[in-house]
């Protein structure tokens, strides 16, 4: 016998996206999302490593902004391309400028 799946169950990879969206954009269940808190900071704070050797705010946004393009456009038929770290870098820097 095969049961009817209940109307309001997601399937697991639009749960995953709505999560996502979430803590990005807005609705995030702990507090601020990433969006809403980025909102608050200056160009200079996001421009400056807060430590010698760490990576400033925007670095990490970079980083970010990268593997949610390369996550964005993969799918079945086309899988995730292999990590080319110097081109995917480069890519995500020229995509914020």
């Amino acid at each position: 016998m095969v049961r009817a799946r209940p109307l309001n169950t997601h399937e697991p990879t639009q749960q995953i996206a709505d999560s996502y969206r979430a803590v990005t954009i807005k609705g995030a269940w702990y507090g601020p999302s990433l969006a809403e808190m980025l909102a608050e900071i200056s160009p200079e704070l996001a421009t400056t490593p807060p430590v010698l050797g760490a990576h400033s705010i925007s670095a990490l946004l970079q980083h970010l902004l990268l593997w949610n393009e390369r996550i964005r456009n993969t799918s079945d038929s086309h899988p995730m391309p292999r990590w080319e770290a110097e081109i995917g870098m480069g890519r995500a820097a020229d995509s914020l400028e």
